[in-house]
């Protein structure tokens, strides 16, 4: 099960646009987050996307509100709310009230959930784009000065495991391990029958 969360201003299409872009169905999960008390833009919105929701199959939308005014209470009532939820949650960004977007950023994050942050371009025009938990970890967390070296020393054409070894001056083993590591964050991918490492986007990012 997916679990959609959607943060609510006064308007549902980004929130149609990203169930649409993921083919979601009554098997997931739909979680709309917006300021109490409710305003009457936002009553709409809601309102519209059940209705549309209900016409293509998508899943049933729940309303949550909570304190824009109070980042630390907003926190609590979404980290309670999320707690019983389990799956792969995919966090809807570009639209709606900043804090709660990023109230459920930091929640998603202190609670160890495996997710997506779905960016919704503002142009209207540009394609969206999404981002991993495990990308975001790292930009908080940083990395070790051995996975560097290994980012660094894979440049554009990649490299096998015995060529970052005679280039690292580490052993193999040692090189695996940390291509292990990298790979679990989504920073290297393996092609071919040689096993050649290369740099993903996301990995590209960090070392450009």
């Amino acid at each position: 099960m997916r679990v959609f969360l959607y943060p609510l201003g006064f308007h549902e299409h980004a929130a149609v646009r990203l169930l649409v872009e993921y083919r979601a169905s009554r098997d997931d999960k739909l979680v709309v987050f917006t300021c109490n008390p409710l305003s009457a833009g936002s009553r709409s919105a809601f309102e519209s996307l059940r209705a549309v929701a209900a016409a293509q199959g998508f899943p049933e939308p729940e309303l949550v509100l909570v304190n824009c005014s109070d980042y630390f209470e907003s926190f609590s009532i979404v980290k309670k709310h999320l707690a019983p939820l389990t799956g792969e949650f995919v966090l809807e960004i570009g639209t709606g009230p900043r804090l709660i977007s990023h109230v459920v950023t930091h929640v998603l994050m202190f609670t160890r959930r495996g997710f997506t942050v779905h960016y919704q371009p503002e142009t209207g025009v540009d394609a969206p784009t999404g981002v991993s938990a495990g990308f975001l970890g790292v930009v908080l967390n940083g990395l070790s000065s051995s996975e560097m070296e290994v980012l660094s020393a894979l440049g554009t054409d990649g490299a096998s495991i015995a060529e970052l070894a005679r280039i690292l001056g580490k052993s193999e083993k040692t090189v695996r391990n940390i291509v292990s590591m990298l790979r679990s964050k989504g920073l290297v991918e393996k092609s071919g029958r040689s096993e050649r490492v290369f740099l993903t986007r996301a990995g590209r990012a960090l070392v450009a």
